[in-house]
């Protein structure tokens, strides 16, 4: 036994491989690695290799991630809605009928149309824009988030103060998108959005028909105008 493990080590040797013995449960086990030489041209050649590859990766992420820009009065395909985002402002009361904010409020106007032949759920309304760099912006838990774009806000009638959750097939509705910031931040001067899209179809589990899956399809920026009632007071 011991000789033909030392022919073994003799033939590593002599292929370029550094042999070591070690024992291994009462026996001999021969572990061969590769030379100082030989580690030094696998590491490059795989440098290169996963440099190549992520580099391509991050081209096509750029490409897919550059988004339409929207400018504000742009009517916008967002389907089911076609969106026109008109401006931003932050407030600190939004009436008597709607409760304070934990700081002040945030709310991007704009008008909506619900294009398809389907109703329209408070979910998929309340997902169809986002802020993508609001800070301390506070979720349904009432604490701040750590990223906006993951807050959904909620939606008022402009008319009438009234929160909106569904919009039926036709129907155009002039609205406020609100956000909750926290007052321990300072109001923004201008807010980026998204305006993301879902698709009408059958969940894969309980075949019931829906919009899913949603997607981001435009981007834009608005500047903030600060609340008015604390201008008229000043």
């Amino acid at each position: 036994m011991t000789g033909a493990h030392d022919e073994d080590a003799r033939q590593g040797a002599a292929q370029g491989e550094a042999v070591t013995v070690t024992p291994a449960g009462g026996r001999l086990r021969l572990l061969r690695t590769l030379t100082l030489r030989q580690t030094l041209i696998t590491l490059a050649t795989l440098v290169v290799l996963v440099s190549g590859a992520f580099g391509g990766l991050a081209t096509a992420q750029d490409d897919d991630t550059a988004l339409p820009e929207v400018e504000p009065g742009e009517v916008f395909d967002a389907a089911p809605l076609e969106i026109t985002v008109e401006r931003a402002r932050w407030v600190t009361d939004l009436g008597d009928t709607i409760e304070a904010p934990t700081g002040r409020y945030v709310a991007v106007m704009a008008t909506l149309t619900n294009t398809s032949d389907h109703m329209v759920g408070r979910q998929t309304l309340r997902s169809a824009v986002a802020l993508t760099d609001l800070v301390g912006a506070v979720g349904d838990d009432g604490t701040p988030a750590e990223r906006s774009v993951d807050v959904l806000p909620t939606i008022y009638v402009l008319d009438d103060a009234t929160e909106l959750t569904q919009a039926p097939p036709g129907l155009t509705y002039a609205v406020a998108f609100v956000w909750d910031q926290d007052d321990a931040v300072a109001p923004p001067d201008s807010v980026s959005f998204e305006l993301r899209g879902h698709t009408w179809r059958a969940h894969s589990v309980d075949q019931v028909e829906d919009f899913a899956d949603m997607t981001a399809v435009g981007s834009g920026q608005l500047e903030v105008e600060p609340d008015p009632q604390l201008e008229e007071g000043s």
